[in-house]
């Protein structure tokens, strides 16, 4: 049984996902928003060193890449958190800016979840 702290620590890691989008900059200007969406679901947690390069500071809170994953490393020791699979519900492209809404089916350590998950994009120096 988890306990409530590391149920809080699942919900902040759902918030970080929904409410702190993940700039992404590493998957290539090729790649429509959804596709770059579906390629984060598919590293993160499980490839910490290949999702921070899908970020920038901002959804990082400032820390350095390496700071970031040691840290996402701590948060996500006891949570068993893997995503299943993701459906993309919308995709809105505005200029350099996207939205995509998931729905994903998550495992984790205290059983599966299904929630949509909202994430903003921005496409820098080209991708």
């Amino acid at each position: 049984m988890l306990s409530l702290k590391a149920v809080a620590g699942l919900v902040l890691i759902c918030f970080a996902v929904l409410f702190f989008p993940p700039f992404l900059n590493a998957v290539g200007s090729e790649s429509s928003p959804s596709q770059v969406v579906q390629h984060w679901i598919t590293v993160y947690p499980k490839d910490l060193n290949t999702a921070v390069t899908l970020t920038t500071a901002n959804l990082r809170d400032g820390l350095s890449p390496e700071s970031w994953v040691r840290n996402r490393q701590a948060i996500l020791a006891n949570l068993g958190l893997e995503y299943l699979d993701g459906q993309v519900l919308s995709e809105e492209v505005t200029g350099n800016r996207a939205v995509v809404t998931l729905k994903v089916y998550l495992s984790t350590t205290i059983g599966d979840q299904v929630q949509r998950e909202r994430y903003t994009l921005r496409r820098i120096n080209g991708q």
